[in-house]
C-alpha cells in the first residue's frame, strides 16, 4: 500500500484471502451460469442380498428428514439456465449381490441445455452395454433426445433409437435396432411406453403399457406385446438348430399381455398364427427357479422330418449321418433344477404324408420325475403313450404305448400294409442313446389286419427246398402278394437293441420266429429266422410233404436304411443238413414199413408182437 510520504510503502501484506458467497448472488439473479462441462462420470450402483440399494433412500427416513418448513428457500436451480451442458463420458456399473454377474454401460460425450427446470440431452453417441449374468452384450450407437423435468420429476424420451449388434446366449452378435418413446416417472419409478419397437433376427416386436419398480431387482410388468415375422430368411437361418424338426417358418405372429415381473413373467391372452395355423394360450415363467407353466392350443403344425431347417445359403444336413451314442435323450442335469407343467393341444400335425390329429400332450417335471402323456389320432387310428422317467439317482424310464387300428397304408402309400394294433410295455436305464441301446427291455404284442404282403422271396426259398426234396410242396402255387386277414405276433427286448430280441409271427398255418437285433449306430440288423409250416389243404398257403412240421432256418441282415424283403434268405447250409436228416428219416421209415409188412405177411402169429417190439414199431 503506497504511503503518502517517504520512500517506503505504507503497508506490505504477504497474503490476501477473500471469501465470496456466490449462492446468494445466484438466488438473486445477480450472478448467472451459462455453461457447465463435466469430465468422465462414473456411477457405481449396488443392491445387497436384502434388496437395499446405495442409490434409493428409505422413503420413511427421507420423508422424516425433508419435513416442510415455512421459510424454505427456493431451489438454487429454479432460475438456472444453461446454454450448454456437456458430459465427456458416462460409465455405469450395476452389481446385485444375488446375481453372479454384473451390468455395465458406457456412452461417450453427451450434450444438452437446461432452462425452466428442464434438462434436455441430445444422445448421438456410441453406446456399449453388457450383462454378464444373462450373457447379453450390445455395441452400437444411440440417437434421440432425453428431457428431464425437475419440477414434475419426469424423464421423457422422444425419438430415441438404438442401432448396432446384439449378442445373446442364443445367437452371436447380429443386427439390432430399437426405437422408443415414453415417460419415466421418477417418484413412482414407473416407465410408461408410448411406443417401443424392436427389429431383431427377422422379427419386429412392439411394446405398449408400463413397467414399474425400474430401479429394483425385479421390474413389474403391465405390457401388451405383439411380434411379427418380417424376414423369414434371417429368422430361419438364425434359428436353424432350434427349428430342426419344423418346416421353414413362413408366417409367424404373436400377441400377449405380460404381467408379473421380468424375473417371473405371466403371459395371458396369448394368440397368433404360425405357418397357416392359429394358436392361443397362457404361460407363467419363473426364471429364478427355473419353472414354466404353459397351456397352449394350436390349430395346425407342419413339420419336416427329413432335413434341418436352414437358410438359403446353408447346406442341408445329411439324413444318413451316424447317430452319436452320447446323445442325451434325458437331460437330467437340466431337469433336476427345473419345474414344468405343459398342456399342449394341436388339432392337426402334418409331416410329409403323415397326419396326426387331435393331439394332446401333457408334460410334468417335478421332484426328479418327468412324466409325458400323449394321445391322438394317427392314420384313422388311436395313439396312447405314457413315459415316466425317474432320475433322482440312476435314471430309469418306463414306456407304455397302445396303438389301435393304425392304417399303415396311409403312412406308406406305396405299400398295402394293413391296419396295425399294438400294446407295448418297455423300460430302460440311463439318459443317453447308448444306455437305451444297451438296457432296453420289455414286451409287445401286435396284430395286422387287411394287409397285402409280397411273399416272392419266401416262395423262392421254398421252391429251392422243393427242388432238394424232389417233392412239390404246393408253395409254387402261392400268390406273389398274400392277402392277410389277421396276422398276430409278439416281440421282446431282453438285453437292449443289438441282440437277444425275440419275435414271433403267426398267420394261418405259418409261424415265423426271429432272434437277433439291430445296431442304431452302425445302422444295420441281423436276425436268425425260422419258418414253420403246418400241413394244410385249404387257405392261401396250402402246403404238404416234407416241408411241413420243420423249422426251416433263414437269415435277415442288411442296412436299416435299405430294409426290404430281399434282405431275407433261406440258410442253405443249415437247410441242407435238415434235408439230409429228413431223407435219412424217410428211408428209415420206409424200411420199417417194409419190415412190418413182411412180418404181417410171413411171420407166425406168435412172433408178430415180439418182432414189432424188438424193431421199435
Amino acid at each position: 500500500v503506497s504511503a503518502l510520504l517517504g520512500s517506503k510503502p505504507l503497508a506490505v501484506i504477504d497474503t490476501l484471502a477473500i471469501d465470496v458467497k456466490l449462492m446468494p448472488l445466484l438466488r438473486s439473479g445477480e450472478l448467472t451460469i451459462d455453461a457447465v462441462t463435466l469430465g468422465a462420470v462414473k456411477l457405481h450402483l449396488f443392491v445387497d442380498a436384502n434388496g437395499q440399494t446405495n442409490y434409493a433412500a428409505d422413503h420413511a427416513a427421507q420423508n422424516h428428514k425433508t419435513a416442510p418448513t415455512t421459510d424454505a428457500a427456493p431451489p438454487p436451480t429454479s432460475d438456472l439456465a444453461l446454454s450448454s451442458f456437456t458430459i465427456e463420458s458416462i460409465d455405469i456399473e450395476y452389481i446385485d449381490a444375488k446375481i453372479a454377474g454384473e451390468i455395465t454401460a458406457s456412452l461417450n460425450q453427451v450434450s444438452g441445455t437446461y432452462a425452466n427446470a428442464r434438462l434436455s440431452l441430445v444422445l448421438e453417441n456410441e453406446l456399449a452395454y453388457a450383462d454378464t449374468d444373462l450373457g447379453i452384450a450390445f455395441d452400437g450407437i444411440s440417437d434421440g433426445t432425453v428431457l428431464y423435468d425437475l419440477e414434475t420429476q419426469q424423464v421423457m424420451l422422444k425419438g430415441f433409437s438404438l442401432e448396432g449388434d446384439l449378442l445373446t446366449p442364443l445367437q452371436d452378435a447380429s443386427a439390432f435396432a430399437c426405437t422408443l418413446s415414453g415417460v419415466y416417472q421418477v417418484e413412482t419409478d414407473t416407465f410408461v411406453f408410448e411406443q417401443m419397437r424392436i427389429d431383431h433376427l427377422g422379427l419386429t416386436t412392439a411394446f405398449t403399457g408400463e413397467m414399474s419398480a425400474i430401479t429394483q431387482p425385479e421390474i413389474r410388468l403391465a405390457l401388451k406385446i405383439s411380434s411379427t415375422l418380417t424376414n423369414a430368411d434371417v429368422f430361419n437361418t438364425a434359428f436353424a438348430g432350434q427349428l430342426s424338426p419344423l418346416a421353414p417358418i413362413t408366417e409367424l405372429t404373436f400377441a400377449a399381455m405380460a404381467q408379473g415381473t421380468d424375473v417371473a413373467p405371466e403371459l395371458s391372452s396369448i394368440s397368433g398364427r404360425f405357418n397357416g395355423g392359429d394358436f392361443k394360450g397362457e404361460a407363467m415363467i419363473d426364471l429364478a427357479a427355473p419353472a414354466i407353466d404353459l397351456t397352449l392350443s394350436l390349430s395346425r403344425l407342419e413339420i419336416d422330418p427329413g432335413e434341418s431347417v436352414v437358410g438359403a445359403d446353408a447346406a442341408p444336413s445329411s439324413p444318413s449321418a451316424a447317430l452319436d451314442p452320447d446323445t442325451l435323450i434325458l437331460p437330467t442335469d437340466a431337469l433336476k433344477g427345473a419345474r414344468a407343467q405343459i398342456d399342449l393341444r394341436i388339432k392337426s400335425i402334418q409331416a410329409a404324408q403323415w397326419d396326426l390329429s387331435e393331439v394332446h400332450l401333457r408334460l410334468s417335471n417335478a421332484q426328479s420325475k418327468l412324466t409325458t402323456r400323449l394321445t391322438g389320432q394317427l392314420a384313422s387310428g388311436g395313439i396312447q403313450l405314457e413315459m415316466v422317467s425317474d432320475y433322482e439317482q440312476q435314471a430309469f424310464t418306463t414306456l407304455v404305448a397302445n396303438l389301435t387300428q393304425i392304417d399303415l397304408n396311409q403312412l406308406i402309400p406305396e405299400q398295402t400294409l394293413g391296419k396295425l394294433s399294438a400294446a407295448s410295455s418297455l423300460s430302460f436305464e440311463g439318459a443317453s442313446l447308448a444306455a437305451l441301446s444297451k438296457t432296453l427291455k420289455g414286451a409287445s404284442q401286435f396284430s395286422i389286419k387287411e394287409a397285402l404282403v409280397d411273399i416272392r422271396t419266401l416262395k423262392q426259398g421254398l421252391g429251392w427246398l422243393d427242388q432238394m426234396t424232389q417233392q412239390p410242396s404246393g408253395a409254387a402255387d402261392w400268390p406273389d402278394d398274400l392277402v392277410i386277414d389277421t396276422l398276430s405276433g409278439a416281440h421282446a427286448f431282453h438285453a437292449g437293441l443289438p441282440s437277444a430280441q425275440v419275435a414271433t409271427l403267426n398267420y394261418e398255418n405259418l409261424t415265423v420266429g426271429a432272434r437277433g437285433g439291430f445296431d442304431l449306430f452302425e445302422s444295420n440288423f441281423d436276425y436268425d429266422v425260422t419258418l414253420r409250416l403246418a400241413e394244410s389243404t385249404n387257405g392261401p398257403l396250402s402246403v404238404k410233404g416234407p416241408l411241413t412240421g420243420v423249422a426251416w432256418p433263414a437269415n435277415c441282415q442288411g442296412a436299416l436304411k435299405t430294409l426290404s424283403p430281399a434282405d431275407c434268405r433261406i440258410d442253405r447250409d443249415k437247410a441242407q443238413d435238415l434235408l439230409t436228416e429228413i431223407a435219412r428219416k424217410a428211408l428209415k421209415d420206409k424200411a420199417k414199413q417194409r419190415i412190418n409188412q413182411t412180418i404181417e405177411d410171413k411171420a407166425p402169429e406168435a412172433l408178430k408182437d415180439l418182432l414189432k417190439g424188438l424193431l421199435g414199431s
